[in-house]
């Protein structure tokens, strides 16, 4: 944690180097220290997130001998791994800068709707970045402070206390944000990202009937819809709930998922694992993932990669902005939750509507263990590598030993939970490791 605000330093000083003071008696300078709190999200968090997850998990493999992602895709990630270390230590950055936003709106001059608007948005994202960390790495200290000496003694508290922390911010950011968000102004958190957010975090507990009271707030809002699939992940689509803000129109992770020419050995690998779960008419296959063909001494083989963002680079001819919530998760969320409810025409319709989007049939269920079963394939193939949805899927399931432990020999039921890193450990010694590092 105490890296955390070091690194605040680092990333999130205004260029004009303005105090705390001047920051926040200018409305511009709050909206500029909120905008680079977005920021931090797509330069710094998803980048360490998605790649490693779907290392940890089944999705890719990987033709490297990087020691940090190596470790990932063993599923053996030591306590001194700095990709580890920086999926902690900048979620609790950007969990910094939102307590410093909220401790300090109330003595600003700037308006009181213009605090509120700020507070709620701050709130959305410490709930964001909080849960993150309670799924990967399950009891995380809750810092709600600025003071960094109290923060660095902070011990961890029980997920679930997290959690409760989690919903009491976004049930508050949905009565500040509320539902008056302008037209194709998705790259803000407002009342719909945050009915998404909620959604996500009942579905993660295991509040059916809330999960699917958000999920249909959603759906039903006719403000989204399911985009044909070249298109999801465009800046302008309109299934996407909250993306974050590129400044050249190419998310920072695709630098290391997309190969430079279509002729290199991708440095990430789709497994065969996943690649398998396709139909050969899943149109999902051929517009999401890619395929490079590369010759040695002769003999051409083809290695696929994950495809879902296309531009690696500023070149790219379509814009892309990062996506964090859309659509066709929220199908899948209401459609879980429907099963577990034994709604199983209703859980079915919902699956449905995802596959047959991506260009497949209708499938059928007599029950919920069925349904059950059939949800979590769709779930693999709609949401691969993105944010860690397959790690945590599995985890929320508690499949983890079946599915991971079935595929990797190197897998441990401790690694359920990611190591606290040691640094972090080496700052506050009131942390306790997780189990088995």
């Amino acid at each position: 944690m105490a890296i955390g605000c070091d690194k605040l330093i680092d990333v999130g000083a205004p260029k004009n180097q303005l105090s705390p003071d001047q920051v926040f008696s200018d409305s511009s300078a709050v909206s500029a220290l909120l905008a680079n709190t977005y920021a931090l999200f797509e330069r710094t968090v998803e980048v360490n997130i998605s790649r490693n997850m779907a290392l940890y998990a089944d999705e890719l493999g990987f033709t490297q001998t990087t020691t940090q992602q190596v470790e990932f895709w063993n599923s053996v990630v030591s306590p001194d791994n700095s990709a580890n270390l920086n999926i902690w230590r900048y979620l609790y950055a950007i969990i910094y800068q939102c307590n410093d936003l909220l401790a300090q709106l109330p003595s600003s001059s700037i308006s009181v709707d213009q605090q509120q608007a700020v507070a709620g948005q701050a709130k959305f994202l410490r709930a964001f970045s909080y849960f993150y960390l309670v799924n990967f790495y399950q009891n995380v200290p809750l810092v709600l402070s600025i003071d960094v000496n109290t923060n660095r003694i902070i011990p961890q508290s029980d997920q679930s206390l997290v959690y409760d922390q989690i919903l009491a911010d976004l049930r508050e950011a949905k009565t500040i944000l509320g539902t008056t968000a302008t037209e194709g102004q998705n790259t803000r958190a407002n009342g719909w990202s945050v009915a998404a957010m909620l959604a996500k975090v009942y579905f993660a507990i295991g509040e059916w009937e809330m999960a699917v009271s958000e999920a249909t707030e959603i759906i039903n809002s006719g403000r989204y819809r399911l985009e044909d699939l070249d298109r999801v992940f465009l800046t302008d689509s309109r299934e996407t709930i909250l993306q974050f803000w590129t400044q050249d129109g190419f998310v920072t992770s695709a630098t290391s998922l997309v190969p430079s020419s279509a002729t290199v050995l991708p440095s990430t690998l789709v497994t065969d694992v996943l690649y398998e779960t396709f139909e050969t008419s899943d149109l999902r296959r051929s517009q999401w993932i890619g395929t490079n063909v590369v010759t040695t001494n002769g003999i051409a083989d083809s290695y696929h990669f994950p495809y879902k963002y296309r531009n690696r680079s500023a070149a790219g001819s379509m814009q892309e902005h990062l996506v964090a919530i859309r659509l066709g998760e929220l199908y899948l969320i209401r459609a879980e939750a429907y099963a577990n409810l034994n709604r199983i025409d209703k859980a079915t319709a919902d699956l449905n509507t995802i596959r047959n989007r991506a260009g497949l049939s209708n499938l059928s269920a007599n029950d919920s263990e069925t349904a059950l079963n059939l949800l979590a394939d769709e779930f693999q193939r709609e949401m691969f590598v993105e944010w860690g949805a397959r790690f945590i899927n599995l985890k929320r399931m508690r499949k983890l030993d079946e599915v991971i432990g079935g595929l990797k020999s190197t897998w441990k039921p401790y690694a359920e939970n990611l190591p606290i890193p040691q640094n972090e450990l080496l700052y506050n010694p009131n942390l306790i490791q997780n189990n088995g590092y």
